[in-house]
């Protein structure tokens, strides 16, 4: 989830989802990891842009599907 990628289809989505980025966990690992930050407990989620700066895109635990799809970068 480095960048942001289009998905047309259910088809391209669940093919990205299941892509093992470097770090050898899939992007569907990632949603957990992102979700929880490894604690369990919820947590804000956030656009990270790479270069030590952060979006906040929501403070509650709970963010909508296709916010993730979304070029946040642009926020």
């Amino acid at each position: 989830m480095e960048e942001f990628n289009e998905v047309k289809n259910i088809d391209d989505l669940y093919e990205y989802m299941i892509t093992e980025v470097p770090d050898g966990i899939s992007n569907m690992g990632k949603l957990d990891i992102i979700g929880y930050d490894g604690t369990n407990q919820p947590t804000k989620i956030v656009y990270d842009y790479g270069n030590g700066e952060e979006k906040i895109l929501t403070e509650k635990d709970v963010i909508g599907i296709m916010e993730l799809f979304k070029d946040n970068s642009l926020r």
